[in-house]
């Protein structure tokens, strides 16, 4: 059986959509319709409360549906021999872009200085200046950290990802490791964090 642990988001839509792709999956949800728990075998989580992973016997593989595994590792009770699984959904991808382009462009725009004036009912302009004038670095360069420096690089921005290992994405400057940390750090004017929330 596939279980779904979602308890703050609309759980309707996600086994709607299990069971219109596989249709003879025995699909549960947490925690009203969990059924015989040994049956389980795939659980697909989001914010899962502590204890929840630990009582299913036969769970087999944890599936993250949110940006990252952070969530799931929160819970001390974690069966540490069970696989957690990353979900990479084009559409969680394009919603962390688009947020990370808001924010930067609210910085380089400086949006809450508009916004403080408007209340103020102050109506002078300022300077500002074109994206080429700012460097935006970005910490973790999965498939959400290309995605935002690709979205940035196209908007004009200098952009520089730091991750374990180098990687090679036109128009981006790379960094890597440890060693190559404070080089990042001194060419950034804007930092973005995208790395996971582990130990790591």
């Amino acid at each position: 059986a596939f279980l779904f642990i979602l308890p703050t988001w609309p759980i309707d839509v996600w086994t709607a959509a299990m069971n219109k792709v596989a249709p003879d999956l025995d699909v549960r949800t947490w925690p009203d319709a969990l059924g015989n728990v040994s049956d389980i075998d795939y659980a697909a989580a989001w914010l899962p409360p502590a204890n929840v992973l630990k009582g299913l016997p036969n769970l087999k593989v944890i599936f993250s549906l949110g940006a990252g595994v952070d969530a799931i590792l929160k819970d001390p009770t974690l069966p540490a021999d069970r696989p957690i699984v990353r979900v990479n959904d084009p559409d969680l991808t394009g919603r962390m872009t688009e947020y990370v382009v808001l924010h930067v462009l609210m910085h380089h725009r400086q949006q809450r200085r508009i916004d403080d004036n408007q209340k103020k009912r102050i109506w002078n302009s300022f300077p500002t200046h074109a994206a080429k004038g700012l460097s935006v670095g970005i910490m973790g360069m999965g498939v959400m950290g290309r995605d935002s420096a690709e979205k940035l690089r196209d908007l004009g921005f200098r952009v520089a990802g730091w991750s374990r290992t180098r990687k090679a994405i036109p128009g981006v400057e790379s960094f890597a490791g440890d060693a190559e940390f404070d080089a990042f750090l001194a060419r950034t004017d804007v930092l973005v964090s995208l790395l996971p929330a582990t130990p790591d």
